[in-house]
Formats: C-alpha cells, structure tokens, sequence
C-alpha cells in the first residue's frame, strides 16, 4: 500500500466462480503471491460463484455437467444432494487447496484509468491500483437490458408466470389420444368453415325406421287408392 492509500497489485480478478478461480490457479502457477501480486475479489457472501443461487431441487445427479477446476477433480459426490451444496463446497475447498486468499463480500464499483498508468478499481473494501484486470464477473448479479421504447409501462398479461403453467397443458395424452388430436387440429386449420358449419341434413328420403319398397312390391297404398301393379 502506498502512502495515499491505495492499495497496488499486479493483477486483480474480479469474481471468484469458475473462470476466476482458474484465472488465480494459473497466476499461482505463474509464481504469482495472492494478496501480493494478485488479489481475488468476490462479490458473493460464500464461495461456489453462481451455483449457490440455483434451485435445491437441482441435485448434483441432474446436471447436464460441470467441467473440474484446473487441477483438483470433483469425486465422490453425493448425486441426491443439492448441486449448490455440492458445487459450493467443492469450490470452497479448492480456495483452500491452493491458497487464493478470495476476498468476500466485495463490491468492484468503478474501474477507471489511473493518472499515472495503471487502472484504478474502487471498491467496498478500498482503492486497487492494478497493472492488469481479470473481469470474471460474469453475467447474474447484473444481466444486460436492452433499451426500446415504451419499457417503463409494460407489464405482463395477467394469470400465473411464465415458468407455472396451468395443470391440463402439462397433462401428457396416450399417444393414440395425441395423435387423433394432432389431426382434428390440423383438419381444422385446412377447413375452418367446415368445421364451424352445422352439418348438412342431406338429401330427403324415406324415415330412418320404414324402408323403401322394392321394386315390383305391390304396397297397402296401392291397394287403398285402387291401384295395382300393371298387367
């Protein structure tokens, strides 16, 4: 620290969840010192970067996958224990492992062009005077928003949000249900008329209980008006 204040390092990387880590993993490999040449800045209150913010009900065993730190491995974990306890403790452990001396809670606030040459970092914990600046902060605590008119006032259509959806849409139907389904909705986007239409009674003809007569029958209407078949 120099008389001013100011704290001076060579590198400072901000955040401490995977690609921080492994940014100080090499910097000590390099021959780099924490808290001496390098300093690690998180702004989370305990280590494990995002994972610690997922939902308890991600256990480890239904991660699509998490790629080791460099040089330490992930074994042995429990798959039906949580993905943030997992992933947290394991990060946690490697901080230890090979001494990187993570600072947390800190907040980097502004990063700025020194006077002299080096970058200056003001943050909740003082000012770093830096040669050079590892930004693996990542992409949670602060997602870019872009800006189009009309954002101030805009609010969702109303019912439940977006990731709860009402119970019969999420009903799976036998697969014959499915496809007979599929197929009315389709017929009735190339038809729409047709299916809006009551159906057509058809052409008249005689009552569903009598049948017609066959040809040649000499009938009691006949015999009642006097008329037979022809000679």
């Amino acid at each position: 620290m120099n008389n001013i204040g100011v704290r001076e390092t060579e590198v400072v990387v901000a955040g401490a969840g995977q690609a921080g880590l492994a940014a100080a993993f090499h910097l000590r490999r390099a021959g780099y010192e924490p808290d001496r040449d390098f300093v690690v800045l998180d702004h989370a209150p305990r280590p494990g970067g995002a994972w610690p913010f997922r939902w308890p009900t991600l256990t480890y065993g239904k991660v699509h996958g998490m790629h080791a730190l460099p040089g330490m491995e992930l074994t042995g974990a429990d798959p039906d224990r949580p993905s943030s306890k997992v992933i947290g403790a394991y990060f946690g452990t490697y901080e230890r492992t090979f001494g990187l001396r993570v600072h947390r809670p800190v907040d980097v606030r502004t990063v700025r062009d020194g006077a002299d040459g080096p970058l200056l970092l003001e943050t909740s914990e003082g000012t770093y005077a830096t040669r050079a600046l590892v930004n693996a902060t990542g992409t949670w605590d602060r997602p870019f928003w872009p800006r189009f008119p009309g954002q101030e006032v805009f609010t969702r259509r109303p019912g439940p949000p977006p990731h709860v959806q009402p119970h019969h849409r999420n009903r799976r139907l036998p697969a014959g249900r499915r496809t007979r389904r599929r197929r009315d909705q389709n017929r009735r986007r190339r038809h729409p008329l047709r299916h809006r239409l009551p159906p057509h009674p058809g052409p008249p003809g005689p009552a569903p209980t009598e049948r017609a007569p066959a040809a040649g029958t000499v009938t009691s209407a006949h015999l009642r008006g006097g008329g037979g078949q022809d000679a």
